[in-house]
């Protein structure tokens, strides 16, 4: 009994030891950025390494809103990713909603090809996907790069949403079909509701994807008004020299509207990726 017991106990500190290590392993690159950020550049550049700074500041969180344009970036990030969420929520709930209650000729090897598009690098896809917005008219936009970052993140929501969709009992669309409840009434009026923790999932997803997006925001907006916040800080990073105070501190304001969103809808995230990958 005892040796169970100091099993048990033996197990327990393990555990406990490799969630404060993967903790750390986490927790480091912001605290790096913290300490980074508490400086000022003359300390940063003088090659002491210190973890705790000689004159902690915090000017540099506040020099940052005058330095550049960060609240403006700010916004057109916020605008972005509610845009990219709304579309690529939409389409993946409809696409998904197909392809597991419609039966129709080849939707598993669509799925299969969904997914297949998911191998393509968007370093490969960035001449292609930029020359189209220039022929259209979509460069120095944000719609384009809303259309841009929803047709990226699309296939993957897709093939999440599938698996919320699958699951979802047919008992009931065939109860709500006898009452002349189907097609788009019965998913909005009765399986949306049902799934709704993973569809939150889908949301939080793609908004993160759109705020840390920087490939395609660099390269099809030039304009400086029409910046997101993930390139806006790249305006920190001088031809010869960066101000690291500032880019950190940035930074921390930039992780801010991510983290309170997901603390918001945490338990919805955390049983919509269940169900969905469950399935």
């Amino acid at each position: 009994m005892s040796r169970t017991r100091a099993g048990t106990v033996f197990s327990k500190a393990l555990l406990a030891l490799a969630v404060i290590v993967l903790l750390l392993y986490v927790l480091f690159p912001f605290l790096v950025a913290a300490n980074t950020a508490l400086k000022t550049k003359a300390e940063i550049y003088s090659g002491d390494v210190r973890w705790i700074p000689k004159q902690p500041t915090l000017r540099n969180f506040i020099e940052i809103w005058g330095q550049i344009s960060f609240a403006r970036y700010l916004l057109n990030s916020i605008i972005v990713c509610v845009g990219t969420s709304a579309i690529t929520t939409l389409s993946a709930t409809m696409a998904a909603y197909a392809l597991a209650h419609m039966k129709f000729r080849l939707n598993k090897l669509y799925l299969n090809l969904v997914i297949l598009t998911q191998m393509f690098s968007p370093i490969v896809l960035i001449i292609p996907l930029y020359r189209m917005l220039v022929n259209i008219r979509m460069s120095n936009n944000l719609f384009g790069l809303i259309i841009l970052n929803s047709a990226v993140i699309l296939p993957f929501t897709i093939w999440l949403a599938y698996g919320f969709f699958k699951s979802f009992p047919t008992e009931i669309l065939e109860a709500a079909d006898i009452d002349g409840c189907s097609g788009l009434n019965a998913l909005f009026r009765i399986i949306v509701p049902i799934v709704r923790p993973g569809l939150v999932t889908l949301v939080i997803y793609t908004f993160a994807f759109a705020w840390n997006e920087f490939l395609f925001a660099y390269t099809i907006i030039t304009k400086s008004r029409l910046k997101v916040v993930a390139v806006g800080i790249f305006d920190f990073v001088r031809m010869y020299n960066a101000d690291w105070n500032y880019i950190t501190a940035a930074l921390l304001v930039a992780v801010v509207p991510i983290f309170v969103l997901f603390l918001l809808i945490e338990k919805n995230v955390v049983k919509g990726l269940a169900e969905g990958v469950g399935k």
